[in-house]
């Protein structure tokens, strides 16, 4: 067993050196918080394009993969797709829950979410210690090579169920920098960072008909405002943040089920000159809500073994600064069909066929980067990847899309992608 969590691992740490660089979502709100990627410049449309959302949606795992994951205490899930000539998107995770006593388990959590909007990347590790059954108590830090970049911090879990967690946390970020900084910079006291707020998950074991379980989670989050002088670049950065999301998936009827997700985050920051400079010098809101709602039709088809999901995502962006303002508005209908391939009933691979549109929208002020001939334009693509099943052990895709506005010329090809769930 030892040798093959040590495989898990590598095989993480390989895609990360690969890549280098939340499909949108946020996977494990309980960990994210202030970073020097955060503070080394303002988010902005200029940052994105109008078929941003689009790979998004195309790109992101299902449902399922979310239900499967919270039904095991030691998985492996890899997302990776093209957004541009010179980005991928990543959406990386690793989870190891390993009771050691009878009252005391150790958990492991890497995670890494990199698009256009967010580099985010942790290890996490969390000694849990549990008095009674339905109360635990939790102590994890995430060391860095850097020691400036230190988190610690301290959580509360509540189980009403063995399958039902409630988290209330406090991450102290970055916590050594203001006594050993490696760079000339250093929060000013006492408004240095942390992060604080409530995560619950709730879910059921999957069918053994390989649909997937119930599910509901949901994240209140509060980054503390802070101030961040750099010495160097003459300037004061100041910021805050709040988040909230829900998620959840239910079994409608023994051949549907529907799923529901709602995401939304609110930023300020400013940067403040305190001596002439060269850095960018400014004050920014970003806004940033996204929803989508689908369902899952089973049996369906020639011979009843189809799955259809229809959804819905809508992606909103809205920049408040003293340089301009600016918005994205997506909407994106989208339909799946899974059929299966080849392979025993246990491990059966499946062809997944899908359409997309997008219909976006871009209104503001050109000097911020928007982009007002992209205002209205509509995007379709078709989506086609391959599963390959390992059974109850997970599965690997492979995708590729195309992009039907300019299908049959040389920019037809919409990009690829590649998914891996394991489970050991």
């Amino acid at each position: 067993m030892q040798g093959s969590l040590a495989q898990m691992a590598l095989l993480v740490l390989g895609w990360n050196a690969v890549m280098n660089v939340a499909f949108a979502w946020e996977n494990l709100p309980e960990f994210q918080s202030l970073s020097e990627v955060e503070a080394g410049g303002f988010e902005g449309p200029g940052m994105l394009n109008s078929e941003y959302f689009s790979d998004l949606q195309a790109y992101g795992v299902t449902p399922d993969w979310e239900s499967r994951w919270l039904a095991h205490t030691k998985a492996l899930q890899i997302d990776f797709g093209s957004l541009n000539t010179t980005r991928f998107a990543i959406d990386n995770r690793l989870k190891i829950h390993q009771p050691i006593l009878e009252r005391f388990e150790v958990r492991f959590t890497y995670f890494e979410e990199l698009d256009l909007e967010r580099q985010s990347n942790h290890y996490v590790l969390e000694l849990v210690f549990n008095p009674w059954k339905f109360l635990g108590l939790v102590f994890y830090g995430e060391p860095s090579f850097r020691k400036p970049n230190d988190d610690t911090g301290v959580a509360i879990l509540l189980r009403p169920s063995e399958q039902h967690e409630i988290r209330f946390f406090n991450t102290f970020v970055d916590v050594t920098r203001l006594k050993y900084p490696d760079t000339p910079d250093t929060f000013l006291e006492p408004d240095v960072p942390a992060s604080r707020g409530v995560v619950g998950r709730m879910w059921s074991n999957p069918p053994s008909s390989g649909r997937r379980g119930d599910f509901v989670e949901y994240a209140l989050r509060y980054e503390v405002p802070t101030r961040w002088q750099f010495f160097g670049q003459n300037y004061i950065y100041s910021y805050w943040k709040g988040f909230a999301s829900f998620y959840a998936s239910q079994q409608m009827s023994s051949d549907s089920s529907a799923a529901f997700r709602f995401e939304f985050d609110r930023k300020h920051e400013t940067r403040e000159a305190i001596a002439p400079t060269t850095a960018v010098i400014g004050d920014w809101f970003t806004n940033r809500v996204t929803v989508l709602a689908e369902s899952t039709f089973y049996s369906k088809g020639p011979n009843h073994d189809w799955e259809i999901t229809p959804g819905l995502q809508l992606a909103s962006r809205q920049w408040i600064s003293n340089q301009g303002n600016g918005s994205y508005r997506d909407l994106l209908p989208y339909l799946r069909f899974k059929i299966p391939a080849w392979g025993p009933p246990s491990a059966k691979d499946a062809w997944v066929l899908g359409y997309s549109l997008a219909w976006h929208r871009e209104l503001g002020s050109p000097q911020i980067g928007i982009r007002p001939e992209k205002d209205g334009s509509v995007e379709q693509r078709l989506n086609v990847s391959y599963e390959f099943s390992f059974g109850d052990r997970g599965k690997l895709v492979l995708f590729a899309s195309a992009d039907l506005d300019q299908f049959g010329t040389g920019g037809s090809w919409g990009g690829g992608c590649g998914q891996l769930e394991l489970f050991f």
